[in-house]
């Protein structure tokens, strides 16, 4: 994509008013106003990016970054890691535990579901170990039982794939900012 606005949210409607992209009507929402406004070609065949090009606020974002983002911070020293990554895999790992609690405390509602159902297959997996025989034919059955085990927690973790991928925009979200 390329840039078609940069500036203050509230400098947005004079944009795009001086700049023939637009007049927002009142009562509609300025996100929409502006997407609707940047997102579309204009009468004369150009793309608001274009017009951004041209305009003084891209001019004048321009100057600054040509003299310099960090001017008045003096020497910017970038700092060097031992490793690829800036922590240790302990901090990672506390971290991301850290982050995975507050998300379960969170979520009352799931939590209590979880211990709910975590309890009643307790009990039912109890009840079936309960009852086996000590036998070849108990040897069997407790290994269809393990199989049954197996099967339940793969299913029980695989609807967690769905959680992850609309948790993604955020995780995207924080690790930029």
């Amino acid at each position: 994509g390329r840039v078609a606005y940069f500036g203050p949210v509230k400098d947005i409607l004079a944009y795009c008013k001086e700049n023939k992209l637009g007049e927002m009507k009142p009562g509609r929402n300025i996100s929409d106003f502006a997407l609707e406004a940047l997102g579309s070609t204009c009468a004369d065949g150009r793309e608001p990016a274009d017009i951004y090009l041209e305009s003084k606020e891209y001019q004048g974002i321009k100057k600054l970054i040509e003299a310099g983002v960090f001017a008045s911070a003096g020497e910017v020293v970038t700092p060097q890691f031992e490793s690829v990554y800036a922590t240790d895999i302990w901090t990672q790992f506390k971290v991301v535990l850290d982050r995975s609690v507050k998300c379960v405390v969170r979520d009352k509602t799931q939590s209590i579901t979880q211990f709910i159902s975590v309890i009643l297959m307790g009990l039912i997996v109890g009840s079936l170990f309960w009852q086996l025989e000590l036998d070849q034919s108990g040897a069997l059955n407790r290994v269809a039982l393990g199989f049954l085990l197996i099967t339940y927690s793969f299913f029980t973790g695989s609807y967690k794939i769905g959680l992850l991928v609309s948790a993604r925009a955020s995780t995207f979200r924080e690790m930029t900012s």
